[in-house]
């Protein structure tokens, strides 16, 4: 059992984004560390390994997760910062990170930015933090965690959880925790969450969702939107849900 264990933990890798990094490096170290949110896009990440982003700089773009990289409740994917204070992600029009059919992911102490402008209504169209599941047969994504993050910036909202898979059934994502957040000045909502409706389903997308010690604020609403907008937080479709 203890030469399995320290198998495991063997197996598990760190890498490195640095404001003069290299995409053609290993990104294993910090001096051999990436420079481009694109290149780490591109790994396949493993139970256990982590990306690091260097404190105090900014780095253009979005972090896209898929299904190939998965964690595990015991060990995590860990996305974070290091060095002296927060990296800090400038999204522009698109989402910051992705966890599209994925899940197993500890994002904490990082800046997300987008461009939504609340007075010109124009800018970003995606949401900071996006959990995403389309899978079918009713398929729960276990374990995300995010942890001490600043989102602003983006129309569809700073953090959501969607589930909308073709098989119109009740995929989507259990145990999941917001804690110490700050999101603010999106367009649609702060932090919410939906899933495939359904009046007959007397299942629900999510479940055991917590949201705790959050600042959600200013988030001011989508001028002509068909629906409520300008909320702080909304949960929707989640059975077990704490606020």
């Amino acid at each position: 059992f203890l030469l399995i264990t320290l198998a495991l933990k063997a197996e598990a890798t760190a890498y490195y984004l640095r404001g003069k990094g290299d995409d053609t490096k290993a990104g294993t170290s910090p001096k051999t560390a990436w420079r481009s949110l694109t290149r780490a896009s591109a790994q396949t990440f493993q139970p256990g390994d982590r990306l690091l982003l260097e404190g105090g700089i900014h780095f253009l773009g979005s972090l896209v997760f898929r299904t190939e990289s998965r964690g595990t409740p015991q060990r995590p994917i860990t996305i974070t910062s290091f060095g002296k204070g927060k990296a800090v992600l400038f999204a522009g029009n698109k989402s910051g990170i992705s966890l599209l059919n994925t899940a197993g992911f500890v994002l904490k102490d990082l800046i997300i930015a987008g461009s939504w402008d609340y007075l010109q209504q124009s800018g970003n169209d995606e949401a900071g933090i996006l959990l995403y599941n389309d899978l079918p047969s009713r398929t729960k994504l276990s374990f995300v965690r995010i942890e001490k993050v600043e989102v602003f910036g983006f129309k569809k909202g700073g953090i959501v959880l969607g589930a909308y898979p073709q098989d119109k059934s009740k995929s989507g994502f259990q145990d999941v925790r917001i804690t110490h957040c700050k999101v603010h000045d999106n367009g649609d909502n702060g932090i919410s969450s939906y899933g495939y409706y359904d009046i007959t389903s007397k299942e629900y997308a999510h479940t055991n969702i917590t949201i705790g010690h959050c600042e959600v604020y200013s988030n001011r609403g989508i001028a002509k939107s068909q629906s409520h907008t300008g909320n702080g937080i909304v949960l929707s479709d989640v059975d077990g849900a704490t606020i």
